[in-house]
């Protein structure tokens, strides 16, 4: 009997041994950055894997898959109060303020009441806080997390909540327009004279808020170098009048800072402040990509966040008192790759086991978004090129011309007719249905949608649409928590999972039935 009861106490030990062993450290979290790459659904994530994988394996290892194998990953449903497809600001405020609210509304629950955002209750907590995008600090989501309005569009009123009420210690993005009056121009600002023309542009709001920002203790920067000698204080970086260009355009401005370079300032600067922060970082342009059924730019601007995202996995491996989460708040485009057409000929291939192998359909070869690096501009930047040639035979020599510049081939006649008119779909990707073209009051989206999608006959990119989908997304949590993140959540529980790592409590899902 004493031996089976020493065998009891051996075996207890080691099960309790084994416990404290598996168990994950839990170390109260003072920083949590919040990382959103907007439109970027698991098909975005995957098109940047399988790239890495296929075509660069030489290269290391993405953002991305570091994540899947070290972090808690969670799908999330992403619909809103009133609607299957969210938009991007009622998808950022559940993330700001764990509420389910109305598309095109921010910071407000779906009864229109104010609803308090992470990054108020950090500023209570006595914590440094940030804003950073690729788009506007206006633009909808990171107004969500610093303004409380019915209508995302505006963005005066949102300009002025952010800079004069919420006031964020630190943003970084473009959205010079909605800081300078309707009689100027960016340029015309003392800090933002060399600022390139692409960049420039008139004010929108009814008068400048520049010096009532200043008085708030806000340093302007519409530059790298003028960013970089900002060591302490509040700092208001705007190096756009509206968003930023696509990355291939952006790469070739030397005075405007990349998304990783934002990421690495901001990490630094904020972590000053001995009560930590938080910080939320937007990759807005794949959403823009997805809107345009750019699959080129798309992926390019997917790498450009992966480098971001990088960056900030090394500060928490170095702070382990700080949580990352990585995320999106919708997908945009109903994005995939496909095989082809179903063969007419069916080549006969012998393979080295002396098979001989007849394929029925053409597929995608593994170097497809190869041809999406080499992309070395954007349709945006294209369709400024040739929108002010009449002559519709001289834009498609044109078309053609920088389509071979940049994109190292050219178009059929019946293609560019597609592109450049309204003629129909050709008949080699006429299934591939048009709903959704126009996404929205930019001129230039009309020419986009239908240069990309002529563009599939080439990359085998498929879209479903030119808008949001109710495709669930990627969470991911990294670094040290004691919270249990189930497989699948609500977007609102983003929120709870912040606030509760903030309050060193146990994770509960709102997620019902």
């Amino acid at each position: 009997m004493k031996k089976l009861m020493m065998t009891f106490s051996v075996l207890a030990l080691l099960a309790s041994l084994s416990c404290k062993q598996t168990q994950k450290p839990s170390t109260p979290i003072k920083n949590i950055i919040l990382m959103i790459g907007d439109g970027m659904g698991p098909q975005q994530v995957s098109q940047a894997i399988y790239h890495r994988r296929l075509n660069q394996k030489d290269q290391p290892k993405l953002s991305f898959e570091k994540l899947y194998e070290s972090s808690q990953h969670a799908l999330a449903l992403t619909n809103s109060a009133n609607a299957l497809v969210t938009d991007s600001a009622a998808g950022a405020t559940a993330f700001a303020c764990g509420k389910k609210g109305l598309n095109d509304v921010i910071g407000k629950d779906e009864n229109g009441f104010d609803c308090e955002t992470i990054l108020e209750f950090a500023k209570k907590q006595g914590k440094s806080t940030g804003l950073i995008s690729t788009t506007r600090f206006t633009h909808a989501t990171p107004a969500a997390f610093a303004a409380h309005n019915i209508a995302r569009s505006n963005e005066t009123d949102i300009s002025s909540e952010i800079l004069l009420k919420t006031k964020p210690d630190l943003i970084l993005s473009g959205g010079l327009r909605y800081l300078i009056g309707k009689d100027q121009k960016a340029s015309q600002i003392k800090e933002c004279s060399q600022l390139p023309k692409r960049l420039d542009g008139s004010g929108k709001m009814p008068q400048s808020i520049l010096e009532k920002a200043q008085k708030e203790g806000y340093q302007l920067a519409c530059d790298k170098n003028q960013l970089n000698n900002i060591k302490s204080g509040r700092v208001l970086g705007l190096f756009s009048n509206s968003v930023f260009p696509f990355v291939q355009e952006r790469q070739k401005m030397k005075s405007l800072p990349s998304l990783d370079e934002l990421t690495d300032y901001a990490l630094k600067h904020l972590s000053q402040n001995k009560n930590g922060f938080f910080v939320m970082i937007e990759s807005g342009l794949i959403d823009y990509a997805g809107h345009g059924n750019d699959a080129g730019t798309m992926l390019q601007e997917t790498l450009d966040f992966n480098k971001s995202i990088l960056k900030a996995m090394d500060f928490v491996d170095q702070n382990p008192d700080t949580l990352l989460i990585v995320t999106a708040d919708h997908e945009t485009g109903g994005f995939g790759y496909s095989y082809r057409r179903w063969l007419k000929k069916t080549p006969q291939i012998k393979l080295k086991s002396n098979d001989i192998y007849e394929p029925r359909y053409l597929p995608a070869p593994h170097d497809v978004t190869q041809m999406s690096l080499d992309q070395k501009t954007d349709s945006t930047s294209i369709y400024f090129q040739i929108k002010d040639i009449k002559d519709k035979e001289k834009a498609k020599i044109k078309l053609n011309s920088l389509l071979n510049t940049h994109y190292g081939f050219k178009l059929p006649s019946v293609y560019l007719d597609y592109v450049l008119t309204d003629a129909p779909s050709p008949e080699l990707f006429d299934t591939l249905h048009d709903h959704g073209v126009y996404r929205g009051s930019y001129p230039s989206a009309h020419f986009e949608t239908r240069l990309n999608r002529a563009l599939r006959s080439i990359n085998f990119a498929t879209f479903g649409t030119a808008n949001h989908t109710a495709t669930p997304v990627d969470v991911f949590v990294y670094g040290q928590t004691k919270q249990d993140i189930p497989q699948l959540i609500d977007n609102t529980d983003v929120f709870g999972i912040m606030k509760n790592a903030y309050l060193n409590k146990s994770f509960e899902s709102q997620l019902v039935n």
